[in-house]
Parts: C-alpha cells; structure tokens; sequence
C-alpha cells in the first residue's frame, strides 16, 4: 500500500513566518511525497480542507498564530499527521 510521507513541516516545529517586502505576512511552504508519483494527496490543516497536490507534494499555506494539526490523506485513506506551531512573524 502507499503512505504518505511529510517533510516539512516536522512534526511540532516552532515556526515563524516572516515578512514579505509589501509589509504583508508570508505563507509557509509545506511539503510531503508519497511512493505512487501519480498520487493525489489532501491536505487538511486543523481539519478544514487546505488544498490538493499532485506530482510535486507542496502546498503554501497561511495558518493562524498557534498550535495547529496537519494532516495528510491519499485518496485510498492512507494518511500522515503532524503537529506544528506558528510562534511569530
């Protein structure tokens, strides 16, 4: 069977996320692969629906200061889980 596999972000990390040059707050970049290259992968920050990848795993995001969950799922069920926190800009 396939499973995903999480690079980034590792599990409990403290993150910051840094400032663009217009003043605004960036996203991170969050990256996973999985074995099966044609795999479409879900991904779900907090359990609200943050997108969907295919080919190259990475997905950029804007989470909310805070402790968050990401979680991962292929479309046969299989999933990965991490936690990670935003700590500041």
């Amino acid at each position: 069977y396939f499973r995903p596999f999480l690079f980034y972000p590792e599990d409990n990390p403290g993150i910051f996320l840094s400032k663009e040059i217009n003043g605004d707050i960036g996203n991170i970049v969050m990256k996973a692969a999985h074995r099966n290259i044609n795999a479409a992968l879900f991904w779900f920050i907090d359990q609200e629906y943050a997108g969907q990848t295919k080919g190259k795993h990475q997905i950029a995001v804007h989470p909310e200061h805070g402790n968050h969950i990401l979680t991962i799922t292929d479309k046969n069920g299989n999933s990965i889980s991490g936690s990670f926190e935003i700590v500041g800009k």
